[in-house]
């Protein structure tokens, strides 16, 4: 099932209106650089705002292990996106320190699960080429420790995303078969105009998108963000 996250969310308008909208998880910048970056305080109201609306991804760019299980541990977060230069031995490193934490069961309304925060590793291929991620996720099976998804994004030099250029959709919709199960997050200049065609060549699991749906960087557009899960719904079909 396609499921859509509206990236770079900055304020708990924009969290419930996204939510509102159809969307299934916002994203939340902790990278300082960034223009949709949040402070830890201003996220953990987000966050709690909409304790029982969309699944929040914290977006960490080169930060420290302890950062982000910190971060985990006082917004709450389900879900990390590591968007910067992280390594496979991070990963491996990251996981061993998760916290575990329950969540209402998914399959019994008595009942809690134990569960920690997924891992989505993002990428930013040059001419939307998956032979850096099939490479990346050889490595991190010999350490066992694969991420839980896959984000590709378009490359543009000194920049870690938000940057409002597309990929090669039909290119790595023909190499998807190379990520084996794990889910891909398409991002990288999606809007309502063009997230349809998007759909249909690459296949994504999951949409991401920030500038797209945007009136200014870190101001979501109600009538984008709906725009743009209307057009989305088409391209499932």
């Amino acid at each position: 099932m396609l499921r859509i996250k509206i990236c770079g969310i900055t304020s708990v308008e924009d969290a419930r209106m996204a939510a509102e909208a159809g969307a299934d998880a916002i994203g939340l910048n902790f990278h300082a650089q960034s223009p949709r970056y949040v402070t830890p305080e201003r996220a953990k109201q987000i966050a709690e705002a909409t304790r029982q609306g969309p699944h929040k991804f914290g977006v960490f760019v080169n930060a420290g292990v302890g950062q982000i299980v910190r971060m985990v541990r006082d917004v709450p977060l389900d879900g990390i996106q590591l968007h910067g230069d992280e390594t496979p031995e991070f990963i491996h490193d990251l996981r061993a320190k998760l916290p575990v934490t329950t969540r209402p069961s998914a399959t019994s309304a008595d009942a809690l699960d134990l569960v920690q925060c997924c891992v989505l590793k993002a990428f930013r291929c040059a001419d939307s080429d998956l032979a850096v991620v099939v490479e990346f996720l050889r490595i991190c099976r010999g350490y066992g420790s694969l991420p839980d998804a896959v984000l590709v994004d378009s490359h543009v030099p000194g920049e870690y995303g938000g940057t409002g250029t597309t990929c090669n959709w039909s290119q790595i919709g023909q190499q998807r078969e190379l990520l084996g199960n794990l889910p891909l997050f398409l991002a990288g200049g999606l809007t309502p105009e063009n997230v349809a065609q998007a759909i249909k060549q690459c296949q994504p699991d999951w949409l991401d998108v920030a500038s797209g749906v945007e009136s200014e960087p870190g101001v979501k557009d109600p009538e984008k963000v709906k725009q743009f899960v209307a057009m989305a719904a088409i391209g499932r079909t």
